[in-house]
C-alpha cells in the first residue's frame, strides 16, 4: 500500500507499507530528494520494545526511524523495519517539525485505515 502527501515546498511525502504476516515493513521517502538515510528494525522481546538502527553518514533520519518504531510495535507489529529518506536543502527548523509532522501524519493514515492483526 503507498500513501502520499503534500508536504513542505509543495513536495510529496510518500509512505509503502507491506505486512509480512504480522510484521510491517515500511519504507517513508520524498522531499526535494527521496533516498535511504536511516532504517530501523524494533521489535518486542522479554517485554520490551528493543531496535536496531543503520544510519548513513551525515543523514538525521534516525530521530524519526526510532520514534516511529517505538510507536508502532507494541501496538500494530511483532516486529517492523522502517527505511527513511526525505531531503530539501536547507531546511528551517520549523519546516524540519512540519516534515515530521507530516510524516506521522501519513503513518496514522495507513494505521487506521488498515487492519493489522
Amino acid at each position: 500500500m503507498e500513501l502520499n502527501l503534500t508536504s513542505i515546498r509543495n513536495t510529496q511525502i510518500t509512505l509503502s507499507v507491506c505486512q509480512a504476516g504480522d510484521d510491517l515493513s515500511i519504507t517513508l521517502y520524498g522531499g526535494e530528494k527521496g533516498h535511504i538515510g536511516a532504517v530501523t528494525l524494533g521489535f518486542a522481546y522479554q517485554e520490551k520494545i528493543q531496535f536496531q538502527t543503520l544510519v548513513v553518514p551525515e543523514h538525521k533520519e534516525a530521530f524519526l526511524t526510532e520514534q516511529l518504531i517505538q510507536y508502532i510495535v507494541p501496538k500494530y507489529a511483532k516486529t517492523c523495519v522502517i527505511s527513511c529518506g526525505i531531503h530539501w536543502d536547507n531546511i528551517s527548523n520549523e519546516e524540519i517539525t512540519q516534515a515530521v509532522n507530516d510524516s506521522i501524519q501519513l503513518l496514522e493514515e495507513y494505521l487506521t485505515s488498515t487492519v493489522v492483526d
